[in-house]
């Protein structure tokens, strides 16, 4: 084989390689959120919570939420490069709310809340 044959095989290879890498890293956000630890266990952190809110037990609805807001900043560096911002930010910021409306009893809006972070978190994962 000869130098240009080489060079011209090279040129073609590295790029290409490079494309792949890319596509793999934006398509593998859903794999990580779903098959990661905190990933798996967010979605049982808002299952737990919606039932603590229906009990009524907000003591621990508030202790649950703040274990989900936990969950959450470990997985939110890694589905950052595959996900849409604006879902995260919506996530993030329905957590904040429901946080208000668990301390403040008010179960209709902390169900509301669990409703959208439960919607958000779908949407997440495609």
């Amino acid at each position: 084989m000869s130098k240009d044959n080489i060079l011209k095989v090279l040129g073609y290879f590295i790029p290409l390689s490079i494309i792949v890498v890319f596509l793999v890293t934006l398509a593998s956000g859903g794999y990580l959120q779903t098959h990661s630890e905190a990933g798996k266990q967010i979605s049982g952190s808002i299952d737990q919570i919606e039932k603590l809110v229906k009990n009524e037990s907000w003591e621990e609805a508030i202790s649950e939420n703040m274990d989900l807001q936990s969950k959450w900043k470990t997985l939110n560096p890694i589905i950052q490069i595959s996900t849409n911002e604006e879902d995260i930010r919506e996530f993030s910021r329905a957590m904040v709310r429901l946080e208000g409306y668990l301390k403040g009893r008010e179960q209709g809006s902390a169900l509301a809340e669990i409703g959208i972070l439960r919607f958000t978190w779908v949407q997440l994962e495609n």
